[in-house]
């Protein structure tokens, strides 16, 4: 079906993915899709299945599908639209999407704290900017829009991306058994900021992940 949906509502997308049999599980690979897609420069093939990949529950497409609207490539630019879509994928657990709603937020209001609560890396001043990482690892956020230091060292470190799909895992756990949901997601967002994209190393990040995962034990039973 070539029909273009991203100017459709969400109850006409709900109607046809009933229709289509598009359920939760299909979610991921209709993100796939639109990975292929959006890499093909085809963008309204590519708005089409991040939109029917968000509404099957698929949160990195909600933000695919944020980003694009915030750039004009889903058919019109649309940052109110945007930034719901970064709000559900945020609520849903995708910590890009936190990261983009943060973003979108400060670029409002002004710009974003420049304090980081990450200890400091003593070898950082006198390091000169490192090349670009490929992208080999899979993370819980998309490589592809990676736009940080930390973001870039997490994708090329199998490692460190399994450890991100943990806490993206803990986080969700968490937000379901916190009394204060809202609390766990404020907590998450300024992680992010300041902690985890303030790292400029692995052995930053490492740390970073195991201050966090202590974090979010706490709000376990």
């Amino acid at each position: 079906m070539k029909r273009k949906l991203a100017g459709w509502n969400t109850a006409q997308v709900l109607v046809l993915c009933a229709l289509a049999g598009c359920g939760r599980d299909s979610g991921a690979s209709l993100y796939a899709d639109g990975q292929a897609a959006y890499q093909a420069k085809d963008y309204a093939k590519a708005a089409s299945l991040y939109e029917r990949a968000c509404v099957a529950g698929e949160m990195r497409a909600c933000t695919s599908l944020g980003t694009m609207a915030a750039n004009g490539e889903s058919g019109r630019k649309d940052l109110s639209w945007a930034r719901g879509l970064y709000e559900k994928a945020c609520k849903g657990g995708d910590a890009e999407g936190c990261e983009k709603l943060r973003s979108m937020t400060a670029a409002a209001v002004g710009p974003a704290p420049q304090a980081t609560l990450a200890a400091p890396e003593p070898e950082a001043a006198n390091t000169p900017p490192a090349a670009p990482l490929p992208a080999t690892a899979h993370p819980s956020f998309d490589c592809a829009t990676a736009h940080n230091d930390a973001e870039r060292l997490i994708c090329s470190d199998e490692d460190l991306a399994r450890r991100d799909v943990e806490l993206a895992r803990l986080y969700r756990r968490a937000r379901d058994h916190a009394a204060d949901e809202s609390a766990v997601i404020a907590e998450q967002r300024d992680w992010i900021a300041l902690h985890r994209n303030a790292c400029t190393s692995k052995h930053c990040l490492y740390r970073a992940y195991r201050h966090r995962e202590r974090e979010l034990e706490d709000w376990l039973p």
